[in-house]
């Protein structure tokens, strides 16, 4: 998906990777990418099943900033 993350084994592609693998945890969520240049993760969750505050709580226990929590 056009990910600055080929290599699999720098900085940002650790990052990256831990970042989804942590959101993909929880319930509901079917898709978490996280773009390292932008700095900005886009999620998709099915609303019945995933609970919005746990997803902020997980963001910012792993040390992110949230801007926006909008979305559909």
């Amino acid at each position: 998906e056009g990910s600055p993350c080929a290599c699999g084994s720098c900085g940002d592609c650790f990052q990256k990777t831990a970042l989804e693998r942590a959101l993909m945890r929880l319930p509901g969520i079917s898709k978490a990418n996280f773009d390292t240049i932008g700095g900005k993760v886009k999620i998709e969750y099915d609303p019945e099943k995933a609970n919005p505050p746990k997803i902020t709580e997980r963001l910012q226990k792993l040390g992110y900033r949230i801007e926006n929590t909008g979305g559909v």
